[in-house]
């Protein structure tokens, strides 16, 4: 399988601003919320599309698994290993571990 990403936009038709971040986390939330219903990823396999993700799907997922992480005791400086193939769980685990 392999995964389409789309290409990244001018700096100038961002619709955040970098710079106002503190760091990754928050930045890629407000990506999130800003593009909400635009797709984030499509998965595609042997030329076909098998999967697609729009950003508001992946926003409530990685919420959902965030909110898991945190009743199980993960919290701000933890370390967490994530034992999955390169793909669309692992972009969600990466995520939620932010």
């Amino acid at each position: 399988m392999t995964f389409g990403v789309a290409k990244p936009m001018a700096p100038d038709r961002r619709a955040f601003d970098l710079s106002r971040s503190p760091s990754l986390g928050p930045a890629l939330a407000d990506a999130l919320l800003a593009n909400r219903s635009l797709p984030f990823l499509v998965e595609t396999d042997r030329g076909r599309d098998v999967g697609r993700r729009t950003f508001a799907e992946f926003r409530s997922d990685v919420a959902r698994l965030a909110e898991l992480l945190s009743r199980r005791g993960v919290g701000p400086g933890a370390r967490v290993a994530l034992l999955l193939p390169n793909g669309p769980r692992w972009l969600t685990g990466a995520t939620a571990a932010l």
